[in-house]
């Protein structure tokens, strides 16, 4: 969709997009150094890099963890009814987490059951790093391991803000969220 004026067109998209695409928590940055953007988000718990629709990267790891959940009647009315569950993912960011002027991947990545009851069963969450070095993507970690979910991302020059929060349970209706702030050591100062 574009905005021309006062009114909305709908069409093709004017750069190649993958398929899949997440709309929600997709980003674009170039990766690679080669002046055009990547397209990176987290889908089916994996983390997917694409150069318009060729796939880059692929991790094998549980990413994302989100606690935000929606389960949905696929067939509404239909005599044999149909549900699914989307899962609204932490949207990666990226950042220049060592200062030599190329973005990194900072997304969050979790251990534990993709599904216990209602949405996901997080035991432990990073942060899940990502870095393009000599022409391929390698896997890195930054700060410590958390006992709480990841459910939110923000990366400014000084440091990554997140957001965890408690998982929900039967017998703890209150729960609590924690913001944190990990600074980023090797970054310049700018």
């Amino acid at each position: 969709m574009r905005l021309r004026g006062e009114e909305l067109a709908i069409g093709e998209p004017s750069f190649p997009v993958s398929r899949p695409f997440a709309v929600q928590g997709a980003l674009f940055a170039d990766l690679t150094g080669d002046g055009r953007p990547e397209t990176v988000f987290v889908r089916n718990r994996k983390l997917l890099v694409y150069s318009g629709t060729e796939l880059l990267y692929e991790s094998s790891r549980q990413m994302g963890g989100s606690l935000s959940v929606l389960t949905y009647d696929v067939n509404p009315g239909a005599a044999d009814r149909l549900f699914t569950t989307a899962t609204f993912e932490v949207p990666p960011t990226v950042v220049d987490l060592d200062g030599d002027g190329r973005l990194e991947v900072v997304a969050a990545a979790f251990e534990g059951s993709p599904v216990s009851g209602i949405g996901p069963d997080v035991r432990k969450s990073w942060l899940a790093t990502l870095d393009y070095r000599e022409g391929r993507f390698v896997r890195g970690t930054l700060g410590p391991e958390l006992e709480t979910p990841i459910q939110g991302l923000h990366a400014s020059r000084k440091g990554i803000f997140v957001v965890t929060s408690e998982s929900p349970s039967m017998l703890q209706p209150r729960k609590s969220s924690r913001l944190l702030f990990l600074p980023l050591t090797g970054a310049p100062d700018r």
